[in-house]
């Protein structure tokens, strides 16, 4: 068997980067908040329908306690639209392993 790269990615963790730390209450807020900028920048866009929807559908708050954003759980996205996010954390992991993750071989 080849060499593999191996990735670890856990997205409750503390953000990763400089600004994260300062703006985002863990890992998947920053990465959210990142893929955002990409979409808002035009760096990226999408040709999926369910994970257009699931990107739009995705909430946020801000906590004023942490001065920090933090996106919604997923129990409660999938409260309200009828399932888990998969097709967005997928994307969030995907921008991730390319950008934040530590490698493992």
């Amino acid at each position: 068997m080849k060499h593999v790269k191996i990735s670890g990615i856990n997205v409750g963790e503390s953000p990763k980067t400089v600004k994260g730390k300062k703006e985002y209450a863990n890992l998947r807020a920053e990465i959210a908040f990142s893929v955002r900028d990409m979409f808002v920048n035009g760096m990226i866009d999408i040709d999926d329908e369910e994970l257009a929807m699931q990107a739009a559908a995705i909430e946020y708050d801000f906590d004023k306690k942490e001065s920090k954003f933090i996106l919604e759980k997923k129990e409660n996205f999938r409260s309200r639209y009828g399932r888990s996010p998969d097709e967005f954390d997928c994307l969030l992991i995907a921008k991730a392993q390319r950008n934040i993750a530590p490698s493992v071989f």
